[in-house]
C-alpha cells in the first residue's frame, strides 16, 4: 500500500514564515524598547493604578492564547472524526505523511489533551493569578480613616496643639459624595513657633514621604491666599481635601501685614460613595 501524502502548500508556507519573522521582530522591539518604557511608565503611576494595569496585562497575556488553543482543539476533534492525522483539507508547510487508524486516534487525543491543558492554564493565569495579585498587593480592605486619617493624625501629633481629633464624615466634592473621615487640628503660631510653616506638610512634592506612598496633588484645585490654603490630594480611589486657615490682615495704621496667632487645619478623606 502506497503511503498517502499531503503536499506542502507553498503560499501557506510563505505566509507562515512572514508571520513568524514579523512576530520575532515585534517581540524584539517589545523586549528592548517596550519593556523599559512600560517599567518607567508604571513606576510613575499611583500604586493602585499601577497594580490594575499590571493585572490587565497579565490577563491579556494569558487569555489572548485561548483562541489559539480552541483552534488546536478543533484540529484534534477533526483527527478523531476522520481517524486521520493531519485531518482532511489541512494545509502543511512541508510534505507530510498521512497517519490513519489507531495511531491517528492516539495523536488526536494527545492534541486535545494538550489544548485543554493550555486552556486550563490560561484561565488560571487570566483569572486566578490576577485575583491573587490583587489580594496580595492591594491596599488592605479597611476603612479609609484607618488607612489614611490615622497616619495623618499621627503626623499632626508632632506639632504642639490644642485640638487634634478625628471623626467619620460624608462630604461632597465636585458633585460627588465621599465617605470617610475628617481631621480637625487647632494650634497657635506662638506654640509651634512662627518660623515653622506646617501648611505644606500635606503637599506631596516629588521626593516627599507622601509622594513615595503614592499621593499626588490635583493642582487644578490648589489655592493659596494670605490667610488660607486649599489643596486636593489623591492616592488611588482615595481623595483628601486639605484646608489650612489662619487670621491675617494689613494693619491700616502701619500698612504692615499682620498674622493672627490662631492656626487650624481641616482634612477630609474618603472614597466615592456610589448607590
Amino acid at each position: 500500500m502506497t503511503d498517502r501524502i499531503i503536499l506542502a502548500d507553498k503560499k501557506y508556507r510563505k505566509k507562515i514564515f512572514i508571520i513568524y519573522f514579523v512576530s520575532v521582530v515585534l517581540g524584539g522591539i517589545l523586549i528592548w524598547w517596550g519593556l523599559p518604557w512600560a517599567k518607567g511608565y508604571i513606576q510613575n503611576m499611583e500604586p493602585d493604578r499601577a497594580l490594575n494595569n499590571l493585572i490587565m496585562l497579565v490577563r491579556f497575556m494569558f487569555l489572548s492564547i485561548v483562541p489559539f488553543c480552541v483552534y488546536i482543539l478543533s484540529i484534534g476533534h477533526k483527527v478523531l472524526k476522520h481517524q486521520q492525522f493531519p485531518p482532511p483539507d489541512t494545509k502543511v508547510i512541508k510534505d507530510t505523511k498521512i497517519i490513519e487508524g489507531e495511531k491517528a486516534l492516539i495523536r488526536g487525543r494527545l492534541v486535545i489533551a494538550i489544548a485543554l491543558s493550555l486552556i486550563v492554564v490560561c484561565l488560571i493565569g487570566g483569572f486566578y493569578l490576577p485575583y491573587k495579585l490583587s489580594n496580595t498587593f492591594a491596599s488592605p480592605a479597611t476603612p479609609v480613616d484607618k488607612l489614611v486619617c490615622v497616619s495623618f493624625q499621627e503626623k499632626l501629633f508632632n506639632l504642639k496643639h490644642q485640638k487634634n481629633i478625628m471623626e467619620s464624615v460624608s462630604f461632597e466634592f465636585k458633585n460627588k459624595v465621599y465617605k470617610g473621615c475628617k481631621l480637625i487640628f487647632e494650634t497657635k503660631w506662638s506654640v509651634i513657633g512662627i518660623e515653622k510653616d506646617p501648611t505644606d506638610m500635606f503637599y506631596p512634592y516629588e521626593g516627599s514621604e507622601l509622594y513615595q506612598m503614592g499621593w499626588r496633588s490635583d493642582d487644578r484645585y490648589l489655592a493659596d491666599g494670605p490667610g488660607s490654603s486649599f489643596n486636593v490630594i489623591r492616592n488611588g480611589d482615595i481623595l483628601c481635601t486639605v484646608r489650612w486657615n489662619f487670621v491675617s490682615f494689613i494693619d491700616r495704621n502701619t500698612s504692615e501685614f499682620v498674622t493672627g496667632d490662631d492656626l487650624s487645619c481641616q482634612i477630609r478623606c474618603g472614597k466615592e460613595y456610589k448607590n
